[in-house]
């Protein structure tokens, strides 16, 4: 299940396995031999891996059906879909950032 999911969460963030094996200083190779199952990462990567996503380990392992990718684009996935590919890294990296910032921003305010 861990190798479907993976691929799932990677391509629903528009990322190549080369743009995501960057993303964790890993070998893009290794991100093949995950996504085809010849290989598995350790705990520590799966960890990592969850964190980045925002989703739970068990999630990525299939001990949970739950998908955290909607089925249905919110409003603001739907106005930043495919307008990312016009950014730069940079800029994309900086949005990606300042998300982060608002949903801890709120999460701290609960």
């Amino acid at each position: 299940m861990f190798p479907q999911r993976l691929a799932e969460l990677r391509k629903s963030r528009n990322l190549t396995q080369a743009e995501f094996a960057k993303i964790f200083n890993i070998a893009t190779g290794t991100i093949g031999m995950w996504e085809s199952g010849k290989r598995e990462p350790n705990y520590e990567m799966i960890v990592k891996i969850a964190d980045y996503f925002d989703v739970s380990v068990d999630y990525l392992l299939g001990r949970d059906s739950d998908s955290p990718i909607p089925e249905e684009p919110d409003e603001l996935l739907f106005a930043l879909y495919g307008e990312t590919k016009e950014l730069s890294k940079e800029d994309r990296q900086k949005i990606l950032e300042f998300a982060k910032f608002i949903k801890y921003d709120a999460q701290k305010k609960k």
